[in-house]
């Protein structure tokens, strides 16, 4: 599929030629109205302007442009992330779609930018507690990060609280990103 082809070419740094494919990718599948192809072709472009913009921000004089590049992947990660929970909401939460949004917000300073998105992931799954687990286990590295230890505690408390039999591995998480 061009999807396929487009991700090939990301893998070989020709991101014109990846993006082009992707976003012809996009306009076929619209057309179909298959919503979650949808938003997983919209989560590679999100990832192929992100890349972009890191590119672009070691050129000299590109910061504009770079940050352009930014705001477009932002902003396409999030069309990505609605449209996969308005799909597949019921069933699982938009795992890749949120971490990716979420790294991207956080590896710009919008911390708090970061912090609501997690809480609205939150509100979204919170008649499935398996998927409430998930997202506080995403979440909890990122106030680690910050020096926000007391944050940090408390979502260990509620995903452990969520699934006492995970703790391990939420708390193995939690002394990794310690250690970094």
């Amino acid at each position: 599929s061009l999807n396929c082809l487009g991700v090939a070419l990301l893998d070989q740094c020709k991101l014109d030629e990846s993006e082009n494919l992707v976003r012809e990718a996009i306009a076929i599948t619209k057309t179909l109205g298959n919503e979650s192809q949808l938003a997983n072709e919209l989560n590679i472009l999100a990832g192929i302007l992100e890349a972009r913009a890191r590119l672009l921000n070691r050129i000299p004089g590109q910061e504009g442009a770079a940050e352009a590049k930014y705001s477009q992947a932002e902003a396409t990660f999030r069309e990505a992330l609605e449209l996969e929970w308005r799909f597949n909401a019921r069933y699982s939460a938009p795992r890749n779609e949120l971490n990716n949004l979420s790294l991207l917000l956080h590896s710009h300073g919008k911390l708090k930018a970061t912090d609501e998105l997690f809480n609205d992931a939150l509100q979204l799954a919170q008649s499935n507690m398996n998927e409430l687990y998930v997202i506080l286990d995403t979440w909890l590295s990122f106030p680690i990060r910050e020096g926000r230890f007391a944050d940090a505690v408390t979502n260990l408390i509620r995903a452990v609280e969520i699934n006492p039999d995970a703790w391990r591995s939420t708390w193995n998480q939690l002394i990794g990103t310690l250690a970094i």
